[in-house]
């Protein structure tokens, strides 16, 4: 895959400034120090406690994850804040939102002042893309202008190279067939032929809900692994081509282990109308170590294979270590917040303009 570079000139993001009273703010703010002393004296991670500081720091300049929105019920999925009091607040949507938790890209951008709309089917008021009609609701207002910056995170478990490991999932998808191995000769499952044309489906939703945010000239990112030359992944479907060849789209390629990750994950962004140069080409440099597999061999590598590993999450829940994978890194989502903020929706450029007032 030829990849295009973005705009060479990095876009900062909005440094957002409070209005109230000088002396409403530092009292806010030693109020949030001191939660913030009392959390790390009782022994739980100050990691979770939101900063009140415009830049989400604390006093010292250490940054702080935003604790993850309340949401309320939408039309269709979660918003942030109640759909009958959204008013002049740039609005953001998020396709594959996944579970709420401490900083979510949703976190970051409701801190910044946004409104944001998250459609999962883990979100706290599940929303499907394969319901139709809650599909063609999302596009009557996409193309009415209702939002101002678009997040996609495609479901990528179809193309997942961990496919080739067994006992897991057998492929299903090749490079010859990214649209699904489905002719009888490859003997697929109904289920797994219902899985793939599932996985199209959704891929065709997010082409069609970036095209509407293209036709507006407003930010878009698409975000699916980068699985290389030789193995499929999404970007290797028609309907990601259909994006890719556009001349206003450009890519960003790295490896979300820079960003806290668990493994190397190698990552592309798509993107326009926005700047996302300041996370491209930002590679694992992590040093090699010796791993131990379950047989009690070793190998050596940069970071632990999730290959055959299991875990308990918080719910208490067994599933494959992997899965944690599709969440991104909080630095990376403080990143993304950044370029979607600053981009040039009419509502987006009004609050960067409200909040460059000095305080009162």
């Amino acid at each position: 895959m030829v990849l295009k570079s973005g705009p060479g000139a990095a876009s900062s993001g909005v440094r957002l400034r409070s209005r109230t009273p000088k002396r409403n703010v530092e009292a806010r703010r030693e109020k949030r120090i001191r939660e913030y002393k009392s959390t790390s004296e009782s022994g739980s991670s100050p990691r979770n406690k939101e900063s009140s500081s415009p830049s989400g720091s604390t006093s010292s300049g250490e940054a702080l994850i935003p604790a993850a929105p309340k949401w309320f019920r939408h039309t269709y999925g979660a918003t942030s804040v109640p759909t009958a009091n959204w008013d002049a607040r740039p609005r953001a949507l998020l396709l594959f939102a996944g579970r709420s938790r401490d900083g979510d890209l949703a976190s970051y951008l409701v801190r910044s002042g946004w409104i944001v709309v998250a459609i999962d089917t883990q979100a706290e008021y599940p929303a499907d893309m394969l319901d139709d009609n809650m599909f063609d609701k999302i596009m009557k207002d996409v193309k009415e202008g209702a939002f101002d910056a678009l997040g996609v995170a495609t479901p990528c478990e179809t193309f997942s190279p961990l496919r080739e490991n067994p006992p897991g999932p057998r492929p299903v998808r090749s490079m010859e067939h990214p649209l699904g191995m489905l002719s009888e000769e490859f003997n697929l499952t109904q289920s797994e032929i219902k899985q793939v044309k599932e996985g199209n489906s959704l891929i065709g939703a997010s082409q069609e809900a970036i095209e509407g945010f293209l036709d507006l000239k407003l930010p878009f990112w698409w975000e699916n692994p980068d699985h290389g030359d030789d193995k499929v992944d999404m970007w290797k479907t028609p309907m990601a081509a259909d994006i890719l060849r556009r001349d206003e789209v450009h890519l960003a390629a790295l490896d979300q282990c820079v960003f806290g990750a668990e493994t190397t994950k190698p990552t592309i962004f798509a993107y326009a109308n926005m700047n996302l140069s300041t996370i491209d080409d930002k590679r694992c440099s992590h040093e090699v170590r010796e791993f131990k597999r379950a047989d009690g061999t070793t190998y050596r590598a940069r970071h632990e294979s999730l290959v055959g590993r299991w875990r308990t999450n918080e719910r208490g829940e067994r599933e494959r270590a992997s899965k944690a994978l599709g969440e991104y890194p909080p630095p990376l989502n403080a990143k993304l917040a950044s370029a979607m903020v600053a981009g040039p929706s009419t509502r987006a450029a009004k609050l960067r303009e409200l909040h460059s007032d000095p305080l009162l």
